[in-house]
């Protein structure tokens, strides 16, 4: 479906002269053009603010785009539903010429796509590569290019460690947001209890870890609590450590959570996690890094990152979120 350009963009309530043109639901489907998607972006900004300012939730208005016509709420809602569409598609084979490009003849490659293409219910836009683990298709195009990864992208690949690995030792991987969130929350006792259970039984164990990415100033850095040894450690890829002033922050967090939990933490020392470096002025990879080390601290015989293979890192990653896992 092609794309016209509409000028000007009104959001009103419903007001209309005899000869304007009105769009609602289906006609949106029929026509053969509609506005640009900056441009029906613009509108649904403009009803955003409207919404917050007259404080009404459930606002609707209709909205004139200059030569195409008025719209109504339905009628903008399909629109705004088709953009969506339309960028998904875009996205999708962009990924597909990428892996294409990187992975031309890899019998992996081939294999993700089949997974990716063939998915029943791919349209839902998110994969359950095992029961306990869904991702977002949209949020899977992250790991398309050097790109600064969310926290459901890293919260999925964790899950899936967790799933993978459980039967190399007992770990916990903590949310990320969550030890950054602590000291925002203090009047609430039950958050700092966060996983008690968990950590008193692992406080026994003899291969017993804790791990979380952890976010300091938009930039991902990697975190191992170790109960055996009885040492924190912390890094990230730009080389701030324990002893960086977020690092300080994030074990006193760390401290904190643990002495909730019953943990006697009075002996315990802090390190510098062995953290992957990249290049300056690139800081796009840094949650596939701080993914990598929490891995390779689990199993050595994972390859450590390194700028000449990001790619495959990243592509390692859109295998175990999209594979099915038995």
């Amino acid at each position: 479906m092609s794309t016209m350009n509409g000028q000007q963009i009104k959001a009103m309530n419903f007001q209309r002269t005899q000869e304007q043109k009105v769009f609602d639901n289906p006609d949106i489907l029929e026509h053969d053009k509609i506005p640009l998607r900056r441009n029906v972006s613009e509108a649904g900004a403009i009803i955003h603010k409207a919404r917050l300012e007259q404080r009404r939730e459930g606002l609707e208005r209709w909205v004139l785009f200059e030569d195409f016509g008025l719209v109504t709420p339905s009628g903008f809602l399909m629109m705004q539903r088709i953009h969506n569409v339309i960028e998904f598609a875009r996205n999708l084979q962009l990924m597909i010429e990428w892996l294409d490009k990187k992975f031309k003849g890899d019998a992996n490659s081939s294999a993700f796509r089949q997974v990716l293409l063939q998915e029943r219910g791919i349209m839902k836009h998110t994969f359950f590569p095992h029961q306990k683990v869904h991702i977002a298709i949209d949020h899977l195009f992250t790991l398309r290019n050097e790109e600064w990864l969310n926290g459901e992208i890293l919260d999925s690949v964790m899950d899936m460690f967790s799933v993978q690995y459980s039967y190399r030792g007992n770990f916990i991987f903590i949310p990320t947001h969550v030890i950054s969130a602590w000291p925002m929350i203090l009047k609430d006792n039950s958050m700092w209890e966060w996983g008690k259970e968990q950590v008193q039984k692992l406080v026994t164990d003899q291969e017993a870890k804790a791990f979380a990415i952890e976010i300091t100033s938009n930039h991902w850095g990697a975190l191992c609590i170790d109960f055996t040894k009885k040492v924190i450690l912390f890094g990230d890829s730009l080389d701030g450590g324990v002893n960086s002033r977020l690092g300080d922050e994030t074990l006193k967090n760390v401290r904190h959570w643990l002495h909730c939990c019953g943990v006697d933490v009075a002996s315990w020392s802090k390190k510098r996690f062995d953290v992957a470096q990249q290049p300056r002025g690139l800081s796009g990879s840094c949650g596939i890094i701080a993914l990598n080390s929490i891995e390779r601290c689990i199993d050595p015989s994972v390859e450590r990152w390194s700028h000449q293979r990001s790619a495959y890192h990243r592509f390692r990653y859109l295998m175990l979120l999209t594979r099915p896992y038995k």
